[in-house]
């Protein structure tokens, strides 16, 4: 093993297949398959190309429950708003980042809980 190959077992030493650098030299079978189809990823890699991991990364990083991350990312997702809105709005809690009533609308019907509809009934005076 040389130098600057990671030691298995540590965070750099996730394994993917690839094409090679230049594009070229696909896997076409079995017998053309060798150690340049190895890519070894950066633990910040590993997030980007495999979007699941992402909850579980972000649970770790900010100590936080994964179910309660991946209904914050998928609920974003689903209003059409950027992911960053909830990392820096629930996770890093950053107060300058306004409220998103449609991304805690999305996040309560994940949950299985929505408010009533409160339209039209107003309190009479």
């Amino acid at each position: 093993m040389d130098s600057e190959t990671p030691k298995q077992g540590t965070e750099e030493s996730v394994v993917t297949n690839c094409e090679s650098s230049t594009g070229s030299d696909k896997v076409t079978g079995a017998g053309d398959y060798n150690a340049s189809h190895i890519r070894i990823l950066k633990p910040e890699e590993v997030v980007q190309r495999m979007p699941w991991l992402k909850a579980e990364s972000l649970a770790q990083q900010y100590n936080r429950d994964v179910a309660f991350i991946r209904r914050g990312l998928r609920a974003c997702r689903e209003a059409g708003v950027s992911e960053r809105y909830f990392v820096s709005r629930y996770l890093e809690k950053d107060p300058s980042v306004p409220y998103n009533p449609l991304v805690d609308h999305h996040s309560r019907l994940l949950q299985g809980s929505s408010y009533p509809n409160l339209a039209g009934f107003e309190k009479k005076r």
